[in-house]
């Protein structure tokens, strides 16, 4: 019976060094614990904190512990640390040079006329104008182009004609254009004045539908360029479709 005694003793008193060893490591950690909390915990170990999902460190004391070595380390060894720059995305640089003079015949003071696709329709005659920011399609072209008259939308806008004449738009409709070279390929949505007017050009293209294009335009090399996701696409004028516009335009 006296051995018994002892032997409960002796676990009684295993058990209290224990506890008593829990609790110095507890109390060393609310030590810790209120070191951070008095003082400024970098941005970046908290953000890390965060991503990584820690709410205390852990369950137990040892993950705890671990989580604060862990949080000194990187404030020491990561503070001088230069900041990590935004990767910045590539750019299409657009320019022009002396190799877009091919083909151009100088000296000219020739308009900008282009061909453009206008709801898949192969669409000649387009004027260029960076001065205009509406869009104007003849009413002869838009029945070509086999559209329905009824999805015209009625525009109360007045549009002044070249020679000063006010003129009525028929109405408005949004349609398809594409800038295209080969394999590359600008798209936009524009919102076109249907007009029954004696005009020599198709379609007028003004800044708006280039600023959706991001098309950027050069009256000395006859000539469009826009980004697309592999290139620089371009569209050429036609000089002698242009030239036979204008003289049109002054009958």
């Amino acid at each position: 019976m006296e051995a018994r005694l002892l032997e409960i003793e002796e676990q009684l008193r295993k058990m209290g060094v224990a506890m008593e060893a829990l609790q110095q490591e507890n109390e060393s950690l609310r030590q810790k614990e209120q070191e951070y909390s008095e003082g400024a915990m970098p941005n970046h170990i908290a953000n890390n904190q965060r991503e990584r999902g820690f709410v205390g460190g852990g369950t137990s004391a040892s993950s705890r512990q671990a989580h604060a070595r862990r949080a000194r380390y990187e404030e020491v060894y990561t503070t001088d640390r230069p900041p990590k720059q935004p990767r910045r995305k590539s750019s299409k640089n657009i320019s022009f040079g002396e190799e877009d003079c091919e083909g151009v015949l100088y000296p000219h003071d020739d308009a900008l006329v282009v061909t453009l696709l206008v709801t898949n329709y192969t669409t000649r005659q387009i004027l260029i104008n960076n001065g205009s920011s509406g869009d104007i399609l003849l009413w002869e072209v838009f029945t070509k182009m086999g559209i329905d008259p009824s999805k015209l939308k009625p525009s109360p806008m007045l549009l002044k004609g070249f020679s000063g004449n006010v003129v009525q738009p028929l109405g408005t409709i949004t349609l398809l254009v594409i800038a295209r070279k080969g394999a590359y390929i600008a798209t936009t949505m524009t919102d076109f004045l249907v007009i029954r007017a004696p005009l020599s050009y198709n379609t007028i293209l003004g800044h708006s539908t280039l600023n959706r294009l991001k098309g950027v335009t050069s009256t000395y090399h006859l000539k469009i360029k826009f980004p697309t996701k592999v290139r620089v696409g371009e569209v050429r004028n036609e000089q002698a479709l242009a030239r036979e516009c204008f003289v049109q335009e002054l009958k």
